[in-house]
Parts: structure tokens; C-alpha cells; sequence
């Protein structure tokens, strides 16, 4: 085997295995600090995500623990005069969202580094979620005291026990499988 051949799969495999390391970390400290690890949303589900939550140029949407800023970029791509903003508290996360901020800016975004659970969401028309179901309890009694009537809420795959929701899509990319829970306060 040629040897420029075999540094270029050693420095692959390095690259791999220092980006999968680093996954490791968030998701751990996540977990360890806030009870809520790093988790990523594939492709296939954000599309399904902005198409149940329909936004509108009058749109506000809130990303709940937005991580890496993943989602609100999706969404800030998809809808443009739409206003969207991730609510993360874990350091580690939003250090990704400001690098990805700055690799590709969205005049319609904001991150803000608060408590999903203290910040107002009284002018949200749009919420998305991606947090366990401990966290879900908790934010269901938030919606119910903050919310307007209309706000549409997209969880992805822990539903809110104590409503029903008006749609649920399987998400399934081969690779991994997603299930999406609208509701409408």
C-alpha cells in the first residue's frame, strides 16, 4: 500500500474518532450537568419539524434546549423572516451553536444561554422540544401557564402525557428512527 495512501486513512480515522470523542463529551457532560444529554437531530426528522411546525413570516419560534443550534439553523434557512430562537443552558453546546453562527450567520436567529424552564415563552407562536420526559412534565405545566391559544408545539419522540396530540409522524431514515408529536395550545 502506497504510504501517502495510508496517512490519508490514518488521519480519516483520526478525524472520525476525535469528532465521535467529542460527541461522547457533550453528551456526558450534558447528562452529568443538566440532566439532558447532547443529542442531534437527523436530516430526515428537521425536515418533518418545519413542516409541522408551518411557520409563518410573523412567526416566533423557540428551540427548547437547542444544543448545537442545529434545528434553528434548519429552520432559520427554511423561513427567513420567521424569527427563531434556541434556548440552551449547557456551556459546551452553545459553543457549537456560536461556531456554526459564524460559519453560516441567520439575521432571523438568536441564541440565548438560559433555563428552558425560567425563560418566558409568552410570545412564542412555535415551539419545538427534544428533551426526556422528565423535562417534558414540567415544560407541559409551563405551556399550559404561558402559552397563547394557537402555539404550535413539535416534540420529538417524548410526547406530553397529559394531552393528546393533533398530529404524530414517524420519522425513519434507515439509520435511525424518530417519532414527532404536534400539539396546539
Amino acid at each position: 500500500m502506497h504510504p501517502l495512501l495510508v496517512i490519508v486513512i490514518l488521519g480519516f480515522l483520526l478525524i472520525v474518532t476525535i469528532g465521535l470523542g467529542i460527541f461522547i463529551i457533550l453528551a456526558m457532560v450534558g447528562m452529568a450537568l443538566y440532566r439532558s444529554p447532547f443529542l442531534p437531530l437527523p436530516l430526515s426528522a428537521l425536515n418533518r419539524v418545519n413542516e409541522l411546525l408551518k411557520l409563518s413570516d410573523t412567526s416566533t419560534a423557540y428551540d427548547l434546549g437547542s444544543g448545537s443550534g442545529r434545528v434553528v439553523r434548519h429552520l432559520a434557512r427554511q423561513n427567513r423572516n420567521a424569527r427563531v430562537v434556541g434556548i440552551e443552558g449547557a456551556p459546551l453546546p452553545r459553543a457549537l451553536a456560536f461556531f456554526w453562527s459564524i460559519v453560516e450567520p441567520f439575521p432571523n436567529t438568536e441564541y440565548l444561554a438560559k433555563n428552558v424552564l425560567t425563560t418566558p415563552l409568552s410570545n412564542a407562536t412555535h415551539i419545538f422540544v427534544y428533551l426526556f420526559p422528565y423535562m417534558m412534565v414540567k415544560l407541559s405545566a409551563k405551556f399550559e401557564k404561558e402559552l397563547r391559544p394557537g402555539t404550535i408545539v413539535v416534540s420529538c419522540d417524548f410526547p406530553m402525557y397529559d394531552r393528546t396530540p393533533t398530529a404524530t409522524i414517524e420519522c425513519n431514515d434507515g439509520s435511525s428512527k424518530h417519532t414527532l408529536y404536534q400539539y396546539t395550545f
